[in-house]
């Protein structure tokens, strides 16, 4: 099914790049733009099924306002952003986006959480279809009651439980008959009662959808006491001229857990999200959207292989930074995570079948410096791309061998595949292959020596003095 996607990025070359590759998927953008005001009146006019909006919309945090009148049109988002301080993903999560993805973009994760935002979406609209088509049936109300796995209760307008689903009793402690005809401030806070009284009350008055995770801190209490955070989604309903309300209550202690973990290390980790994670890997982005939208254009199949190597280059000293970001200690990286992750996106991007091409790695407990890293990683992105292209012809099964040990006196790589091997009049240093002459200088730079032969495939052993 083809979706409709509204597009409001600040960054044109990103935007464009987004769209193309929307388009390519099959996607229907019905607008790619940066100004807030005609990205409302697009959303008014077409109703998107999804829009994809950078948090820094004309170089102010200004798409929340955005977001929030696109849930007033029931039209899901996803927010797109350079930033992962914590100030910034508390403004996101006041107008509850399906999800926040950083720049750059994984374009398959993008599209996984767009399918999933859509699907989502339109299964609670549909729960709340549901919810409207058994208002006038009791029989038909418990039945979606019964298993659901979040508390719904239905109070009147007086605040009088009048119903309630297995998971209320459980949830809050009480038994059915302690709860149904009980006022819904029992299962509050004492502080806050009064005070919600007076919001049932302004609610009763004007009923309209409030979807959970709406950026309100909401307590719910137990029978034996104790509170705990809550979401809660209330949604109006009548039955025969009774004005009532459904309120569907989710225990939202662990989400709660995870976000002050997540909020203590965002914390620790402010000065390099955005020194580094900002602006060495949005301004990666924007080349990697540049040799993404070159290649597009281009017919030749070398010109297109080529960009393409040099797409691989950039990503692999992305990255890096990326490692570095994640790491505990801000100047280096643990060897082993860097290369595994730099393995698992050679073989995506060069869509390799991991059941006909495996890939083993045995790296020792190496940690180094970003001016390690980099050659390094490149040196070994340009030794697996070339064994992936060229070692397994015609559909061939195969395996590649990746070592790494440090040494006394420096470290040793050796990387094999057991593929076609080397032509029999091949010599190194009079290759006139870019990648290869590109691995001698990598080599040089980190102190090394390179040498190839053909042991039953291909092995590659670079000896660094570092």
């Amino acid at each position: 099914m083809s979706y409709r996607v509204l597009l409001v990025e600040n960054a044109q070359m990103i935007a464009t790049d987004l769209q193309m590759g929307l388009e390519e998927r099959g996607y229907d953008v019905i607008g790619s733009v940066s100004q807030l005001q005609e990205a409302l009146l697009l959303a008014k006019q077409y109703q998107p099924d999804i829009a994809l909006l950078d948090v820094m919309a004309n170089g102010e945090q200004n798409s929340i306002e955005l977001a929030l009148q696109l849930t007033t049109l029931n039209i899901p988002f996803i927010f797109l952003t350079a930033y992962r301080d914590s100030q910034t993903l508390q403004w996101a999560a006041r107008v509850h986006p399906y999800a926040v993805l950083t720049k750059p973009v994984d374009p398959t994760v993008l599209f996984v959480m767009l399918e999933q935002a859509v699907y989502q979406a339109k299964r609670e609209q549909e729960l709340r279809t549901r919810y409207e088509v058994v208002a006038h049936s009791e029989a038909r109300l418990r039945a979606v009651f019964m298993d659901n796995p979040d508390a719904i209760l239905v109070v009147n307008q007086s605040g009088q439980i009048v119903n309630i689903n297995p998971r209320s009793a459980d949830l809050f402690g009480y038994s059915e008959g302690e709860l149904v005809g009980a006022s819904i401030e029992l299962l509050l806070p004492e502080h806050a009662r009064q005070q919600h009284i007076r919001h049932r009350q302004t609610y009763i008055n004007h009923p309209q959808l409030r979807p959970m995770g709406a950026g309100l801190a909401l307590l719910a209490r137990r029978a034996d006491g104790t509170e705990f955070p809550v979401d809660v989604m209330l949604s109006p309903m009548y039955i025969e001229e009774q004005r009532l309300v459904i309120a569907i209550v989710r225990d939202v202690t662990e989400r709660k857990a995870q976000e002050k973990k997540l909020n203590e290390a965002l914390k620790e980790k402010d000065t390099l999200l955005k020194e580094v994670y900002h602006r060495v890997k949005n301004n990666l982005q924007v080349i990697q959207s540049l040799l993404n939208m070159e290649s597009r254009v281009l017919t030749e199949e070398p010109a297109r292989i080529a960009l393409a190597d040099i797409a691989s280059r950039v990503s692999a000293m992305a990255l890096v930074h990326e490692k570095l970001y994640q790491s505990g200690n801000l100047s280096r990286l643990s060897l082993a995570e860097y290369l595994r992750d730099l393995v698992k996106q050679l073989q995506h991007a060069g869509s390799i079948d991991s059941r006909r091409i495996s890939i083993s790695l045995a790296i020792d407990d190496i940690r180094m410096g970003i001016d390690t890293a980099i050659p390094l990683g490149l040196l070994i992105n340009e030794l697996v791309t070339n064994s992936l292209k060229h070692a397994f012809p015609e559909g061939r099964m195969g395996h590649i061998s990746i070592r790494v040990e440090q040494q006394k006196e420096g470290m040793l790589l050796t990387i094999k595949d057991d593929g076609i091997g080397l032509p029999p009049d091949f010599v190194l240093e009079r290759t006139r292959s870019m990648g290869l002459k590109l691995t001698r200088s990598l080599a040089k730079q980190l102190n090394g020596t390179v040498t190839m032969h053909s042991v039953k495939g291909t092995e590659v052993v670079v000896y660094s003095k570092l």
